[in-house]
C-alpha cells in the first residue's frame, strides 16, 4: 500500500490522497512503470482519469523513488546487492522484508578495542 505507509513519506510524514485512492491508486506498483521507473504525469491522468495536482504527483513519485533508494531496491537484472522490486512486490508480507532491511542498515557494530602501548 502506498497510503499511510510509514516507509513512503512526504515531508517526513506518511500521506493519503483520497481522490487518488478512490480512482484505484492503492499500491506503489500502481505508480511504477514496467521498467520500474515512476509513471509520467500524463499516464497517471489517462490511466486513472483523475485530475491531480502536479505538485502532488511529483511529491508521491519522489517519495517512492526515495523509498526505493533507501531500501536499495533494484530491478531483477541488476547484480548489485539489494532486494529486487519484483521480489518485494510479490512478497506476501513486503513490510516484513522492508523492516528487516531497515534494521540491518541501522545495526551498529562497535569498533574493536585498540591496545595501548606502554
Amino acid at each position: 500500500m502506498i497510503w499511510n505507509n510509514s516507509l513512503v513519506r512526504i515531508a517526513n510524514r506518511p500521506f493519503f490522497y483520497k481522490h487518488w485512492a478512490g480512482a484505484g491508486v492503492q499500491n506503489i506498483k500502481d505508480l511504477i512503470s514496467d521498467d520500474f521507473t515512476a509513471i509520467t504525469y500524463r499516464d497517471l491522468k489517462e490511466k486513472y482519469r483523475i485530475s491531480a495536482y502536479l505538485l502532488d504527483f511529483y511529491g508521491a513519485t519522489s517519495a517512492i523513488r526515495n523509498t526505493m533508494k533507501s531500501l536499495k531496491l533494484k530491478p531483477q537484472d541488476e547484480e548489485d546487492q539489494g532486494v529486487s522490486v519484483q521480489k518485494l512486490i510479490a512478497a506476501a508480507k513486503p513490510t516484513k522484508i522492508a523492516y528487516k532491511m531497515l534494521i540491518q542498515k541501522k545495526r551498529y557494530k562497535p569498533p574493536k578495542r585498540v591496545k595501548k602501548n606502554g
